[in-house]
């Protein structure tokens, strides 16, 4: 008897945690779907095209998620939300890893900007604000370590009016001004020019 009732819960246990993969499979499947089209319609897809797709096809299993993994789908702020994209992410890996490698690497994509420093604001976080030759302002955020030969954690006032060239990847920042993210420029290099 304890042998019939030892398989009914591991035969139980299988089958539910075959339906659990069956949809997270589909909702990859159908994501990974949606990036491609859209990838097909356009140059490049944006981090929130990708949660559309995402958000899409999980609304169908608002139960599962909530019971499966602590995902509540109609609160998606704080750690529901970054569940979320783990658990669909990690699925989609092995469906189309080349479609998020591949955006991941843009999302990173490195650029650069050459012009005098004119302005640094000491806000929360050091703002840099550069001119470009043909006379355009841009600002730039150090939030991060920056590759330097310059000594600018100690120093970084003494830039007012030199030449740069400054190396930056764009990040959507929340910005509580105006109550949504905004992409600004985060410095990973400056190179001090003669």
């Amino acid at each position: 008897m304890h042998k019939l009732t030892f398989f009914a819960i591991l035969l139980f246990s299988v089958q539910a945690a075959n339906a659990q993969e069956n949809y997270l499979e589909e909702i990859a499947n159908k994501a990974c779907s949606c990036i491609q089209e859209k990838k097909d319609n356009q140059e490049s897809v944006t981090k929130a095209e990708l949660g559309i797709c995402l958000f899409k096809y999980a609304g169908d299993y608002q139960t599962q998620f909530k019971e499966d993994h602590d995902i509540d789908l109609n609160d998606l702020g704080g750690n529901s939300g970054v569940r979320l994209g783990e658990v669909l992410g990690a699925k989609m890996m092995f469906v189309c890893p080349d479609l998020l490698v591949e955006f991941s690497s843009d999302e990173e994509a490195e650029s650069a900007i050459t012009g005098t420093i004119t302005n640094i604001f000491d806000e929360t976080n050091v703002l840099i604000e550069i001119t470009t030759p043909d006379g355009k302002r841009q600002k730039f955020y150090w939030l991060t370590f920056i590759e330097t030969d310059f000594d600018i954690q100690n120093s970084y006032n003494e830039l007012k009016g030199k030449n740069v060239t400054i190396k930056y990847v764009e990040r959507d920042i929340f910005d509580p001004r105006i109550n949504e993210y905004r992409t600004f420029g985060v410095i990973s290099s400056l190179e001090l020019l003669q």
